[in-house]
């Protein structure tokens, strides 16, 4: 008998969701984000899905982008965070890969290279979120350098919002403005969008959208569902009730006893833990769904099993069907109990838990 444990993932949910992110912005052309395994997804199986459908794929490394190119994609990937050796640029110059290029380091490295084919550059500005990205000040002198680079055969010019699902926050305009400053004089390509400003900032669009959270289902903008935007949840993590017991007023359960009942209680245990990248230290009363109705977690979550609340369902048996998030519980309103993203709770999933694709 194999560990009842295992992710789903609706491929057909993700092309729909790249659909609204289309409609939204419908000249621009796509980044579809699949960096850290397609947010927890599967990226091999998410760039099948996708493969032809949009114009680049967006991951963090070489590593990953070879992962695609193995896996036999062929839509070409942009490199986020640039190469970092010679022998990667070498590989990505030969292979037709993009990469960006976000400070003087990285530019002068590409510029002392003798590359076997013309790459493509994203250019990064730091409009303010003073991650990564050439200064306002810095940023024409950097354009102006590739532009005069036989090695460079194109050059995008992007940026990266820091709160725009905070929709009221004045800081997405301030980015807005300064990215349009430092490049309405360069006759160049433009890419700022992010889900959340695909969503809800039309303004931001320019030549190239970058979806990302929303292309999984999931809105970005804290206290929506996806179906406020229209979206649909691609992932659902599942297991089954491995045990049942009742427990008295007074007995704690779990590790470190760190909760004890104030009643008696049917104690559920459930075949999810942190082994699988369910956060440990999750709050009590974070919801799960047993067969659909909605219980909650109790006690710290172990290694391999996690423990919950079903005093309210006495119909529950062994082999009960759990939804830790899915299509009825949205891994947004897991993360509101859990202290982290929802982005984070995707993307810390273990290979130990099977994929199961709906294509």
């Amino acid at each position: 008998m194999t560990r009842p444990s295992y992710i789903e993932v609706d491929l057909k949910a993700i092309r729909s969701n790249l659909d609204v992110a289309k409609k939204a912005a419908p000249n621009s052309k796509v980044v579809a984000c699949v960096k850290a395994n397609a947010y927890g997804h599967g990226a091999a199986e998410v760039a099948k899905a996708l493969d032809g459908k949009v114009d680049l794929f967006g991951l963090a490394c070489l590593e990953e982008a070879m992962e695609l190119r193995q896996s036999g994609v062929e839509t070409p990937p942009l490199l986020l965070e640039g190469c970092f050796t010679e022998e990667e640029w070498q590989w990505s110059s030969e292979l037709g890969f993009s990469s960006v290029i976000h400070n003087k380091y990285q530019l002068e490295f590409f510029l002392s290279l003798k590359l076997p084919k013309p790459t493509s550059i994203w250019l990064k500005l730091d409009s303010g979120m003073h991650r990564l990205g050439f200064a306002p000040e810095d940023y024409q002198a950097a354009y102006d350098r590739l532009a005069q680079d036989e090695h460079s055969n194109s050059i995008t010019l992007m940026s990266h919002f820091s709160c725009s699902e905070e929709l009221k926050n004045p800081f997405n305009d301030q980015q807005l403005n300064t990215f349009v400053s430092s490049t309405e004089a360069i006759d160049a390509k433009r890419s700022l969008a992010n889900s959340a400003a695909i969503l809800t900032r039309e303004d931001t669009h320019f030549d190239w959208i970058r979806p990302g959270y929303m292309l999984y289902g999931n809105s970005p903008m804290p206290g929506e569902t996806p179906k406020d935007r229209g979206l649909s949840q691609a992932m659902g993590l599942y297991s089954e009730v491995l045990a049942i017991r009742t427990i008295a007023a007074g007995e704690a359960v779990g590790y470190n006893q760190a909760w004890r009942a104030n009643k008696e209680t049917t104690i559920a245990v459930v075949a999810v833990g942190y082994g699988d990248g369910y956060p440990r230290n999750v709050k009590n009363g974070t919801p799960v769904l047993v067969e659909g109705k909605e219980a909650s977690t109790v006690g710290h979550v172990a290694m391999d099993m996690m423990l919950i609340d079903i005093s309210h369902l006495p119909k529950t048996r062994i082999g009960a069907k759990v939804e830790i998030w899915g299509p009825n519980l949205s891994v947004s309103r897991v993360a509101e109990h859990s202290g982290m993203s929802g982005y984070e709770l995707l993307t810390r999933l273990t290979t130990r838990l099977p994929r199961r694709y709906i294509t």
